[in-house]
């Protein structure tokens, strides 16, 4: 979600975006012009800036005000895929973090179009990294297909694992929350709460989970059969019967935007308020 609404991206290079009620590529071949596939897509704190990451370490930015994209593919000389990105802070003056399939996890300082990259640090053993997210600056957490979850305090520098105990399937998101509440998702319907002290399991279906979307008080897991599941006071409902498509990334709406998730074959959904 930008400050000009929702934005997906997907394979090709393609960038998408939703105005006036329409969907519309606004990048075709992504920042390289290689045709590179986009894995992963985040915002700047105020909507104005998309990040974008994904095969061969494309990574590219695009403006929202000016609709404008610069490209800042493989960072000293990474090019393997980008799995993962966070974004923390203004356009212009933000820290962006990128993870790979080889578990590195790689700081950038955004600062008035000028970029400066730090070395890649590994949380674990190097396990592919699933998922990342910051919730300000230095405070992040990323999960691995080992069933790990890695906290840093001090900017992606130096990590320690928070579980999961005992987890035993693969994670594929997170979405933390600044109260120190966590919520990662997984194989078999599975939904792993985390308040700071311990974990807790519960369920969304049967299928695997693979994004998740929360705020204070709203919370929206998509699965890999298509499967949409929205949180109430009794644990997570599905909100929608399967698509049969598989839905790989979702986002929540706002009071001018509805909440939207998309995945193969181009699909998007789109959840107005009533």
């Amino acid at each position: 979600m930008t400050q000009g609404g929702p934005y997906a991206i997907g394979e090709g290079g393609s960038v998408v975006a939703r105005r006036n009620g329409e969907w519309t590529v606004v990048v075709d071949d992504g920042p390289s012009g290689a045709q590179n596939s986009l894995r992963a897509a985040a915002a700047s704190d105020n909507g104005r800036h998309l990040w974008f990451a994904g095969d061969s370490g494309v990574v590219g930015v695009y403006d929202v005000t000016n609709r404008a994209m610069t490209d800042y593919s493989a960072p000293k000389g990474l090019t393997s895929t980008w799995e993962a990105l966070s974004v923390v802070g203004l356009a212009d003056a933000e820290s962006v973090y990128f993870a790979n399939g080889s578990g590195e996890v790689v700081r950038a300082s955004h600062t008035d179009s000028q970029i400066q990259w730090q070395e890649p640090v590994k949380p674990g053993s190097g396990s592919s990294i699933t998922s990342l997210q910051f919730t300000g600056r230095g405070f992040g957490f990323v999960t691995d297909t080992s069933s790990n979850v890695f906290q840093t305090v001090d900017g992606a520098k130096s990590w320690r694992r928070i579980g999961i105990r005992r987890g035993s399937v693969n994670l594929h998101d997170i979405a933390p929350l600044p109260s120190n509440q966590i919520n990662v998702v997984g194989d078999g319907g599975s939904v792993f709460d985390y308040n700071g002290f311990t974990w807790t399991r519960s369920h969304a279906g049967e299928n695997a989970l693979l994004a998740i979307e929360r705020d204070h008080h709203r919370g929206v897991v998509t699965d890999d059969s298509g499967g949409v599941f929205r949180l109430t006071t009794h644990g997570w409902k599905r909100e929608r019967s399967s698509t049969g498509e598989t839905l790989h990334g979702v986002c929540l709406g706002t009071a001018e935007h509805p909440s939207v998730a998309v995945g193969e074959s181009g699909t998007i959904l789109e959840h107005h308020k009533a």
